[in-house]
Protein backbone atom coordinates (compact mmCIF):
# COMPACT_ATOMS: atom_id res chain seq x y z
CA UNK A 1 0.00 0.00 0.00
CA UNK A 2 1.43 3.61 -1.11
CA UNK A 3 0.96 6.90 1.15
CA UNK A 4 -1.90 7.98 -1.18
CA UNK A 5 -3.69 5.06 -0.42
CA UNK A 6 -3.03 5.26 3.57
CA UNK A 7 -3.96 8.99 3.48
CA UNK A 8 -7.28 8.30 1.46
CA UNK A 9 -8.48 5.19 3.92
CA UNK A 10 -7.51 7.64 7.07
CA UNK A 11 -9.30 10.91 5.74
CA UNK A 12 -12.29 8.50 4.97
CA UNK A 13 -12.06 6.95 8.39
CA UNK A 14 -12.12 10.37 10.04
CA UNK A 15 -14.98 12.00 8.29
CA UNK A 16 -17.55 8.73 8.79
CA UNK A 17 -16.39 9.13 12.41
CA UNK A 18 -17.13 13.42 13.02
CA UNK A 19 -20.32 12.30 10.70
CA UNK A 20 -21.42 9.58 13.26
CA UNK A 21 -20.18 12.06 16.51
CA UNK A 22 -22.47 14.70 14.90
CA UNK A 23 -25.33 12.79 14.35
CA UNK A 24 -25.62 11.28 17.18
CA UNK A 25 -24.50 14.22 19.54
CA UNK A 26 -26.98 16.43 17.67
CA UNK A 27 -30.57 16.77 16.53
CA UNK A 28 -30.58 19.92 15.64
CA UNK A 29 -28.49 19.41 12.87
CA UNK A 30 -30.61 19.85 9.68
CA UNK A 31 -31.78 23.29 11.03
CA UNK A 32 -27.83 23.91 11.47
CA UNK A 33 -27.11 22.91 7.90
CA UNK A 34 -30.53 24.75 6.65
CA UNK A 35 -29.17 28.23 8.27
CA UNK A 36 -25.19 27.84 6.80
CA UNK A 37 -26.74 27.47 3.67
CA UNK A 38 -29.24 30.35 3.55
CA UNK A 39 -26.04 32.22 4.92
CA UNK A 40 -23.95 31.40 2.64
CA UNK A 41 -26.87 32.29 -0.34
CA UNK A 42 -27.17 35.82 1.69
CA UNK A 43 -23.93 36.16 1.00
CA UNK A 44 -23.62 35.32 -2.39
CA UNK A 45 -26.07 37.46 -3.13
CA UNK A 46 -24.80 40.54 -1.60
CA UNK A 47 -21.42 40.20 -3.40
CA UNK A 48 -23.86 39.74 -6.74
CA UNK A 49 -25.72 42.79 -5.89
CA UNK A 50 -22.39 44.81 -4.89
CA UNK A 51 -20.65 44.03 -8.01
CA UNK A 52 -23.66 44.79 -10.29
CA UNK A 53 -24.50 48.12 -8.33
CA UNK A 54 -20.56 49.24 -8.86
CA UNK A 55 -20.52 48.44 -12.51
CA UNK A 56 -23.79 49.81 -13.50
CA UNK A 57 -25.05 52.55 -11.04
CA UNK A 58 -28.02 53.79 -13.16
CA UNK A 59 -29.63 50.49 -12.95
CA UNK A 60 -29.47 50.79 -8.93
CA UNK A 61 -30.91 54.25 -9.37
CA UNK A 62 -33.76 52.86 -11.79
CA UNK A 63 -34.53 49.91 -9.35
CA UNK A 64 -34.67 53.01 -6.16
CA UNK A 65 -37.41 54.62 -7.99
CA UNK A 66 -39.17 51.96 -9.61
CA UNK A 67 -39.67 50.81 -5.95
CA UNK A 68 -40.30 54.00 -4.71
CA UNK A 69 -43.17 54.41 -7.35
CA UNK A 70 -44.98 50.79 -6.38
CA UNK A 71 -44.76 51.81 -2.49
CA UNK A 72 -46.42 55.13 -3.59
CA UNK A 73 -49.06 53.01 -5.56
CA UNK A 74 -49.39 50.67 -3.12
CA UNK A 75 -50.11 53.57 -0.19
CA UNK A 76 -52.46 55.15 -3.10
CA UNK A 77 -54.23 51.99 -3.03
CA UNK A 78 -54.65 51.16 0.13
CA UNK A 79 -56.01 54.64 1.00
CA UNK A 80 -58.93 54.32 -1.53
CA UNK A 81 -59.65 50.89 -0.78
CA UNK A 82 -59.89 52.61 3.19
CA UNK A 83 -62.24 55.51 1.69
CA UNK A 84 -64.62 52.54 0.02
CA UNK A 85 -64.71 50.56 3.48
CA UNK A 86 -65.63 53.61 5.58
CA UNK A 87 -68.29 54.71 3.98
CA UNK A 88 -70.08 55.32 7.46
CA UNK A 89 -67.21 57.88 8.43
CA UNK A 90 -67.62 59.78 5.21
CA UNK A 91 -71.49 59.70 5.55
CA UNK A 92 -71.07 62.14 8.26
CA UNK A 93 -72.50 65.67 7.25
CA UNK A 94 -72.78 67.65 10.51
CA UNK A 95 -76.00 66.04 12.08
CA UNK A 96 -75.48 63.79 14.66
CA UNK A 97 -78.41 61.87 16.60
CA UNK A 98 -77.77 60.04 19.65
CA UNK A 99 -79.18 56.72 20.44
CA UNK A 100 -81.94 58.25 22.69
CA UNK A 101 -83.37 60.28 19.35
CA UNK A 102 -82.32 63.58 20.40
CA UNK A 103 -80.13 65.37 17.82
CA UNK A 104 -76.60 66.92 18.29
CA UNK A 105 -75.11 70.23 16.34
CA UNK A 106 -71.53 69.12 15.42
CA UNK A 107 -69.77 72.57 15.83
CA UNK A 108 -65.70 73.43 14.72
CA UNK A 109 -64.18 74.15 11.82
CA UNK A 110 -63.71 70.59 10.59
CA UNK A 111 -66.33 68.79 10.71
CA UNK A 112 -65.01 65.39 9.97
CA UNK A 113 -63.23 64.71 13.39
CA UNK A 114 -62.91 61.26 14.69
CA UNK A 115 -65.65 62.50 18.07
CA UNK A 116 -68.13 64.42 15.75
CA UNK A 117 -70.77 64.35 18.65
CA UNK A 118 -67.87 66.35 20.50
CA UNK A 119 -68.64 70.48 21.52
CA UNK A 120 -65.27 71.58 20.05
CA UNK A 121 -66.06 74.94 21.28
CA UNK A 122 -64.66 76.31 24.53
CA UNK A 123 -66.24 77.94 27.73
CA UNK A 124 -64.76 81.40 28.73
CA UNK A 125 -63.12 80.76 31.71
CA UNK A 126 -64.58 81.63 35.69
CA UNK A 127 -63.20 84.11 37.30
CA UNK A 128 -61.71 83.66 40.18
CA UNK A 129 -63.64 85.21 43.64
CA UNK A 130 -62.24 86.18 47.02
CA UNK A 131 -58.81 84.68 47.79
CA UNK A 132 -58.29 83.15 44.17
CA UNK A 133 -58.09 86.39 42.78
CA UNK A 134 -55.71 87.93 45.69
CA UNK A 135 -53.73 85.51 44.95
CA UNK A 136 -53.84 85.64 41.26
CA UNK A 137 -53.23 89.94 41.68
CA UNK A 138 -50.15 89.21 44.15
CA UNK A 139 -48.90 86.63 42.42
CA UNK A 140 -48.35 89.32 39.17
CA UNK A 141 -46.80 91.89 41.16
Amino acid sequence: MNTIERLSESGTALARRARSSLESGSSHLPQWLGAGAALSVAKTGTKVATTLVRRNPGVAIAVGVVGVGVLAYRFYRRRAEAAQTDAPRAAISGKVTRSNGTKVKVTGADKSDANPGQNTERKPRARKTGKDSERAQSSAE
